[in-house]
């Protein structure tokens, strides 16, 4: 009788062991900085701003233009070297501007993907890294003015209004992809409350999602004021890998009158958004996944990569396999099956009865979608003396019902 109650506490053990826990909801990398998403050179199209040409770049089948060159061209920067963003905004008392000298590349260079973010007044604007500069997309400026062409000899004309874009006085950009919200409060009398939109692209519906905010400045000198926006508020924490955000507009604004004075810049903003950023977001998208059938590749078509691994113990000293996982196919994951090699500080083999020194671990009711990832850890019962691990993703469930096991 005693045998057979151990033989069944062995059997408990083998069966909580096998499920692990998750230590963090799914969620996808976005685009790594670095990443090559084409190439440029130095464009055939000539581009002058007031009659004073600036260098420009052909990429993608569009004119860019280097962030730095537009000093010389009427235009203030400011770069937060904390928040990595770089806001430009016209200064209309610069009139004269400065011929810049030409030094981008005559040959094809990489342009890639920049974690830093570029701001036309308030509006998040497509950046690109390339020839040693930031980049932007020339069109992007002809908010500020007057644009004519001249397809013969291979030019277009910016001319300069001598009147501000801004209608309201309060300044609006976000970082850490929407979270993080800085008003900037550029009126003399003051500003009670601003109402603004931030978009969302759903990766999953393939449409777009707002969320209306309302925030009402607090009384004091300071102009600038940051709003966390939680999105938990709005979505649920398991299904924020869905949502890329594109963008911001300011609605309106109230005074200290409550006078309600609203953005004539509202409408064209937001279809900015919706189009010209949303297509950035596209190809953002579309090189991602291309960056996911090569990791694919690499990683034998097994549809699961193991990121990394590490050992922690729990509060009884028992050892924790904490292991990051990535899905590179283009099904979401619900189920997958593990095989841990355990082993100790002297690379032998950790063993347990009957079991050798392999854990057999399973991963269920998960949700993984294509490109995805997520980090679950076991709790090592029985390969007490474990100090590293190796693994191997011997089996994957899809929602679509279909399966893959490892040859």
């Amino acid at each position: 009788m005693v045998r057979v109650k151990k033989v069944l506490m062995l059997i408990l053990i083998v069966l909580v062991w096998m499920m692990p826990v998750s230590a963090e909801a799914a969620y996808i990398d976005e685009t790594k900085t670095g990443f090559v998403l084409g190439q440029a050179q130095r464009a055939a199209t000539k581009m002058f701003i007031n009659d004073v040409q600036i260098p420009t770049m052909s990429f993608n089948g569009k004119i860019i233009v280097l962030t730095k060159d537009l000093k010389n061209f009427g235009f203030v920067a400011n770069w937060d070297s904390d928040l990595r963003d770089l806001t430009i905004r016209r200064d209309l008392k610069i009139t004269k501007f400065a011929k810049v000298k030409d030094t981008t590349s005559t040959k094809l260079v990489d342009v890639t993907h920049t974690d830093i973010l570029v701001f036309l007044d308030n509006r998040m604007v497509p950046t690109f890294y390339v020839d040693n500069g930031t980049a932007i997309y020339a069109d992007d400026l002809f908010r500020y003015g007057s644009i004519s062409y001249d397809t013969k000899k291979k030019e277009q004309r910016l001319t300069l209004s001598k009147y501000s874009i801004n209608d309201l006085p309060v300044g609006l950009k976000t970082n850490s992809g929407g979270v993080g919200v800085i008003i900037t409060d550029r009126s003399a009398e003051g500003i009670a409350s601003v109402e603004y939109n931030l978009y969302f692209y759903n990766r999953e519906t393939k449409k777009i999602e707002t969320i209306t905010r309302d925030y009402f400045i607090p009384g004091g000198k300071e102009k600038e004021h940051i709003e966390i926006v939680d999105y938990a508020d709005y979505f649920f924490e398991d299904n924020e890998w869905k949502y890329i955000f594109i963008g911001s507009a300011i609605k309106s604004i109230e005074d200290h009158n409550y006078k309600v004075i609203k953005s004539e810049n509202f409408k064209g903003e937001q279809k900015y958004i919706q189009t010209k950023y949303l297509e950035y977001a596209h190809m953002l998208e579309k090189n991602r996944k291309a960056e996911l059938a090569k990791e694919l590749k690499a990683n034998k078509n097994a549809p699961i990569k193991v990121t990394g691994s590490e050992i922690e113990y729990d509060s009884l000293d028992n050892p924790e396999s904490h292991i990051s996982f990535k899905n590179l196919s283009t099904k979401t994951v619900d189920a997958f099956e593990v095989d841990i090699y355990c082993y100790d500080t002297f690379d032998r083999e950790v063993t347990f009865t009957g079991y050798g020194n392999v854990f057999g671990g399973i991963a269920q009711d998960i949700y993984m979608p294509s490109g995805s990832e997520e980090s679950l850890y076991w709790t090592l019962d029985l390969f007490d003396n474990t100090t590293k691990v190796k693994v191997v993703v011997t089996a994957v469930h899809y929602t679509d019902g279909t399966t893959w096991k490892k040859k």
